[in-house]
């Protein structure tokens, strides 16, 4: 969700005036636009997945809204113009983002589908399910044109190779390479707990993230790397391609490795409370890696480059870190806090260089235009502001959500900004009127 910032406006608290409001059951757990920039999707709580029309406000159509499967996978054509979703009733559903209609369901599947991936070109997608199966289908005729193939367990996770020639499937103990045109199992190795999968981008290796982190050369099937001592969640692979993170939230760490010569970058970041997740920078020189607790509330950033740490510890004492976002430029960190303060931070010396006061509750969400010139900030006391960097001031409320706000988002064009909680709302960027 990745946004864009409006002309500047007077320090005015905007009157609020009903015009339109959507409701949402379940609580939403997400919102992303679509490339349009016209379009946001949302996922609930309980799985259901729909498409709104940000000029109108309104559902594309009832089929958008699984009543009675919810929504376990979803997934993104690289041309944008299609969403496939696998479901808890067996079926995928290939949905037309144009239209807001259903174009396909593809039927096969015994069990809910855990995990959809589309090859590079769009022409086709791998659902895998936990009835131990997993399909290629036809995308234009909406056909398995491989399988069913008894995978031999749950299917937790499918992932196509970057050039798509070969499919890797995950289970519960075992990853099994298949050829993606033959559906020929090509190779079978035990004793590998996934609970992720990433290819390299050259496609040359292939890591597998379970109860250690294990890295495979995809020419031979052997393992180059097999090390770590925690708990897998998460593999991040940087955008300068040469370091690889990983993420334990049970085990309280995240760990560097080079991906060269897979070997760790020093020891694991150890902290006593839960790393929650971890991003890194566009230019892939930093990684923030994110804090859970109800005492400190803190991140730290570590430079890929050297593998250390970049100053102290970030602290925010007495103000939980409950949301983070990073500026266009990578040059500061937004972080919302336990205390309702908005915090923004050097990222070269990793201090705070404004605290953005105003919120009575917890901020819960924030997020820049994509000048780098605003932060939207969403709290649980109900309203939502608009926070000019440079001057450090309120531009645009507190404005009246509506209940809790969970989530706050900038479109591409910076024209509205959509709140989430019970209720999702778009709003003009410019005015604070609901649209």
């Amino acid at each position: 969700m990745e946004n864009l910032a409006p002309a500047k406006h007077q320090n005015t608290i905007i009157a609020k005036t009903l015009y339109r409001k959507i409701k949402v059951n379940n609580g939403i757990k997400y919102i992303l636009h679509l490339p349009s920039g016209q379009r946001i999707i949302t996922c609930s709580v309980n799985g259901s997945f729909q498409v709104w029309d940000l000029e109108r406000g309104t559902q594309l159509l009832d089929e958008w809204k699984e009543k009675a499967a919810g929504v376990e996978a979803i997934a993104l054509s690289p041309g944008g113009k299609t969403v496939a979703t696998g479901s808890n009733d067996g079926t995928l559903k290939l949905w037309n983002v144009n239209t807001g209609k259903v174009a396909k369901t593809l039927t096969g599947h015994r069990a809910r589908v855990h995990s959809v991936c589309w090859n590079r070109d769009g022409e086709r997608v791998t659902s895998g399910c936990w009835g131990g199966t997993f399909r290629v289908w036809d995308v234009e005729s909406g056909e398995t044109i491989i399988g069913p193939i008894k995978a031999g367990g749950d299917v937790q996770t499918v992932c196509y190779s970057p050039d798509g020639k070969m499919i890797a499937i995950s289970l519960y103990t075992v990853l099994k390479i298949w050829d993606a045109n033959t559906g020929e199992l090509l190779k079978t190795i035990d004793d590998v707990c996934c609970r992720c999968l990433a290819w390299t981008w050259d496609g040359k290796a292939l890591f597998a993230g379970g109860w250690r982190i294990r890295k495979f050369d995809t020419a031979t099937w052997t393992a180059v790397l097999d090390g770590g001592e925690n708990f897998v969640d998460t593999i991040l692979l940087s955008p300068n391609r040469r370091i690889v993170a990983t993420t334990s939230y049970f085990d309280k760490t995240a760990q560097l490795w080079n991906l060269e010569t897979n070997q760790p970058i020093g020891t694991p970041f150890h902290h006593e409370d839960f790393v929650i997740s971890a991003t890194f920078s566009a230019d892939g020189k930093f990684l923030w890696c994110i804090i859970y607790s109800r005492r400190d509330g803190s991140f730290r950033v570590w430079d890929l480059e050297k593998g250390t740490q970049v100053g102290e510890e970030w602290e925010v004492k007495d103000n939980e870190v409950e949301a983070m976002a990073l500026s266009p430029d990578s040059k500061t960190v937004a972080t919302g806090g336990w205390d309702g303060a908005v915090k923004l931070w050097d990222t070269n010396k990793g201090r705070v260089i404004k605290t953005l006061t105003g919120h009575t509750r917890e901020a819960k969400s924030v997020c820049w235009s994509s000048n780098g010139r605003r932060v939207v900030s969403g709290s649980w006391d109900g309203t939502f502001r608009v926070w000019d960097i440079e001057s450090g001031e309120t531009i645009l409320g507190p404005i009246e959500g509506g209940g809790y706000i969970w989530a706050v988002c900038y479109s591409p064009d910076g024209k509205t900004i959509a709140t989430a909680g019970d209720w999702l709302k778009i709003w003009d960027a410019n005015s604070g009127k609901l649209l």
